[in-house]
């Protein structure tokens, strides 16, 4: 671009309506080394909808490297297009952004995207910090794509050189983290062993809870027959006698049939309640009641 007429038709051209247009702008405009060009491009890498032009700016801004776009280029590497972000990444490393030294090991380690991944682990070399040393270490040794790991390791080669430390040193890293990388392995496997065992446990727990229930369905009605009308009767007697928790009563409690009374739960204060208002007894007849209770064993 010869003049600033020049410069300020392409930045018309940031706001075409036609796409291509756009994007050849963002382009174009990486050529430029007037500082009047960042805001415009750093508006089109935030704000403009397609993902070309959004990563065309990000070009640019890294070719430019105005350390005024650094914190809009970390921004970015949030945009939901993969181009974009690798595009940022690349950016950031040409510009040797140190603030940018978190965001791009997050990008190396968890980004969906491969490029990106690739773009970080060669942008974290450009930095030149210390502090990228483990984690391209742990990439090296745990990530799944080959060619991100052959990144990781050059840019751990550059990196150790830079600062230097020998062979060694970065052998024992390396040593350290595949030790690592077993002991979360296994870790992972226990897990998963005591979540099958525990799943066997629970269906063998409800296999007897349910035992349990139809055997109190089957015998408490029966010693319910000899219960007085508004009686309240204490969980733990119930409960004592059939070896079971409050929960395993109460679902047998549910389960019982409503021939001849009703049951009233009270859960908080552990006891239920008989209601039998068509068998209303009188005081001598509650006692012979309670006298068969006793000759029975029935300690309610």
């Amino acid at each position: 671009m010869a003049n600033n007429n020049e410069i300020k038709e392409t930045l018309l051209q940031l706001q075409d309506e036609d796409e291509a247009i756009r994007s050849q702008a963002a382009l174009s405009l990486g050529w430029v080394g007037e500082s009047e060009v960042i805001d415009p491009l750093v508006k089109v890498l935030l704000n403009d909808e397609s993902p070309k032009v959004r990563a065309n700016a990000a070009m640019s801004l890294g070719q430019l490297g105005h350390q005024e776009a650094i914190d809009s280029l970390i921004k970015s590497l949030k945009d939901e297009d993969h181009s974009v972000r690798g595009m940022s990444v690349y950016s950031l490393g040409l510009m040797k952004a140190t603030s940018a030294l978190n965001p791009l090991i997050e990008i190396l380690k968890t980004d969906p995207d491969r490029e990106a991944r690739i773009a970080a682990a060669d942008s974290l070399a450009q930095l030149g910090e210390e502090a990228a040393i483990q984690p391209l270490v742990f990439v090296y040794i745990n990530e799944p794509n080959k060619d991100v790991r052959s990144e990781a390791k050059e840019s751990l080669e550059k990196l150790a050189k830079f600062h230097g430390l020998n062979n060694k040193t970065i052998e024992l890293l390396i040593k350290k983290e595949e030790a690592e990388k077993i002991k979360r392995e296994i870790a992972i496997h226990q897990k998963e062993r005591e979540k099958i065992i525990s799943s066997m446990q629970d269906k063998e727990i409800e296999k007897k809870r349910s035992e349990k229930i139809a055997t109190i369905v089957l015998e408490l009605p029966s010693q319910l027959d000899f219960a007085i009308h508004n009686e309240e009767i204490a969980y733990d007697v119930i409960c004592k006698q059939f070896d079971c928790d409050d929960i395993t009563l109460e679902l047998a409690l549910n389960q019982i049939p409503k021939a001849h009374f009703d049951i009233e739960i009270d859960s908080i204060n552990r006891k239920f309640r008989l209601l039998k208002p068509q068998a209303e007894l009188s005081d001598e007849a509650k006692l012979k009641i309670k006298l068969l209770r006793k000759k029975f064993g029935i300690t309610w």
